[in-house]
């Protein structure tokens, strides 16, 4: 039996919004403290873009950047 579910029920109500010039390392405490696997880019109130766990572990941990001096953008 399939129980349906409600995006309601399982996206964040909050989403944690940053700016492209926050380090990488910054912008992973923010996504641990807000519980959520994914960030909102935005720049002069416009939204530049998302970014996701994936995202971190294929184009910073992958390829050895360094976190603390690399932006998110």
């Amino acid at each position: 039996m399939k129980k349906l579910m409600r995006i309601m029920e399982v996206m964040t109500r909050t989403p944690v919004v940053v700016g492209p010039v926050i380090t990488v390392d910054k912008a992973v405490k923010l996504m641990l403290k807000g519980k959520v696997g994914s960030l909102i880019v935005q720049e002069n109130s416009v939204i530049r873009g998302i970014v996701t766990e994936k995202d971190l572990v294929e184009k910073i941990i992958l390829k050895n950047l360094n976190p603390k001096k690399t932006k998110i953008s």
